[in-house]
């Protein structure tokens, strides 16, 4: 995978903001399933005051304020903030700040958990942990979640074709064939990255990983906006990204069904703040 400049890494990130409702309309929400896998790995009590950082326009923030005692939620994308704040509007509990993780100021105040998801990789590499840590209360937890397209026993056919085009238009095509769930047990080389970098900090003293398989249907119209809010579809040549999603939409529309289904494995990786003596 091609390492972003920083410049880069920002030109991608604001390019959610330019359609914030497109975004909120498009992505899905996480299943239950995370929630609970998350509580238990960071062993978080009731109510517990959380961060959550690039919120987007609130997707994860409904199910974690539901949870929390307070909810701070960190976006720099103006229009995706506005989003989360009307959508927020009747939880007294949560508040949405504009601006970066990087530079937000917590006002000494410290947290039990940081929840970021599909996120993380936004934030610069030098600050993120470190800052991380020193927001968090001992014993605090920061929860990193990953979420990977996936292709397990059954996955939808349509994604042999759809491949095809990938190919024909970007000349990259993946490989395409069902393959089972890692155990939370086996670490990948995204999970021994992860835990390298928050070693380097001294401030972790231990890292649970969980996996969780979901999936959602889409017709083609929602599935074609859904890949409009991927940043590596939005950084194409606008040529290219229309001859990309033309191929996709004929792929689906001569599907048995006329839809599409897609499954997502999530990584939720939980890094525990020592306690100290």
């Amino acid at each position: 995978m091609r390492i972003l400049s920083s410049d880069e890494r920002l030109r991608r990130a604001a390019s959610f903001n330019e359609d914030a409702e497109k975004y909120d309309r498009a992505r899905p929400t996480y299943p239950v399933e995370l929630y609970d896998a998350l509580w238990n790995l960071a062993e978080l009590g009731p109510k517990p005051d959380i961060v959550e950082v690039g919120c987007g326009t609130g997707q994860a923030s409904m199910d974690l304020v539901k949870r929390a005692g307070s909810l701070t939620c960190v976006e720099f994308g103006e229009n995706m903030a506005a989003v989360a704040r009307r959508k927020l509007g009747d939880y007294p509990n949560a508040q949405v700040v504009l601006g970066k993780f990087e530079e937000w100021d917590p006002r000494d105040r410290q947290y039990d958990l940081i929840f970021a998801s599909s996120s993380w990789h936004w934030i610069e590499p030098n600050v993120r942990y470190e800052k991380a840590a020193r927001v968090l209360r001992p014993g605090g937890s920061l929860a990193v979640v990953n979420s990977e397209h996936f292709y397990p026993e059954g996955f939808d056919p349509s994604y042999q074709l759809i491949q095809d085009v990938y190919g024909q238009v970007t000349g990259s095509r993946k490989e395409v064939k069902a393959t089972p769930v890692p155990s939370d047990r086996v670490l990948d080389k995204s999970d021994l990255n992860h835990i390298e970098e928050l070693n380097r900090t001294g401030a972790y003293d231990q890292v649970s990983i969980a996996r969780i398989l979901w999936s959602f249907e889409r017709e083609v119209d929602a599935y074609i906006d859904l890949l409009g809010t991927y940043s590596d579809h939005w950084a194409l040549e606008p040529h290219k990204r229309q001859q990309l999603f033309e191929g996709i939409r004929k792929v689906i529309e001569d599907s048995p069904t006329g839809t599409i289904r897609k499954h997502y494995l999530s990584t939720v990786r939980v890094a525990r703040v020592a306690k100290g003596p």
